[in-house]
């Protein structure tokens, strides 16, 4: 703090820009990130990640790591989110989550081929509710059960595998492949009664 000169009070110094400044985030300095770019295959079995770029992983936690070592090089994820907390006041908090954002993206792709329409309409409305009380702290509350039972069931046919451009602070989803992809003609007749 330095005085200000015309009242004496503490005043707080200006803030300087970070340029030329290589600030960590905690995969890659910025400084640092790569430049080059990278094709990746996600593959997912009922909605959960098991392999990344034909690595298979014994547990999903083992492939999200994984992944954020590769995509977090990217400068990928990073992120200010501002939202309401539980005592009613708004709150912010910086973030990396470069797996969990390219995860969320490839899974959503997928969804969006192996999914009715009202599927995906109640799994988002159901999603957000869920959140919401596990965020209220209601995670014993029996609904979350009954929402639990729908959100698995939701993915049984969420197989397949989501190809990935990796870029400088970027990222494409650049197609799926899966046996229950309903743009495929045989796959719709399953859905008529």
């Amino acid at each position: 703090m330095s005085l200000c000169d015309s009242c004496k009070r503490k005043r707080r110094p200006e803030s300087k820009p970070l340029v030329g400044v290589g600030f960590v985030f905690g995969t890659a300095i910025v400084s640092q990130v790569r430049i080059s770019h990278r094709l990746l295959k996600l593959h997912f079995e009922k909605g959960e990640l098991t392999a990344v770029d034909g690595q298979i992983f014994e547990h999903p936690t083992e492939a999200i790591q994984h992944l954020q070592t590769i995509a977090g090089a990217y400068g990928l994820g990073r992120d200010i989110h501002v939202g309401d907390t539980i005592i009613g006041i708004k709150g912010r908090v910086g973030f990396e989550a470069a797996a969990p954002m390219v995860i969320l993206k490839a899974h959503h792709a997928l969804e969006k081929h192996t999914l009715t329409k009202w599927q995906l309409y109640w799994k988002d409305q159901l999603a957000n509710w869920y959140g919401t009380l596990l965020h209220e702290g209601q995670y014993l509350e029996p609904v979350m059960r009954n929402i639990e039972t729908f959100l698995t069931d939701s993915q049984t046919s969420v197989t397949g595998s989501v190809r990935v451009h990796l870029a400088p602070y970027h990222f494409q989803l650049l197609g799926i492949t899966s046996p229950f992809d309903m743009m495929v003609r045989n796959n719709v007749d399953r859905f008529h009664l």
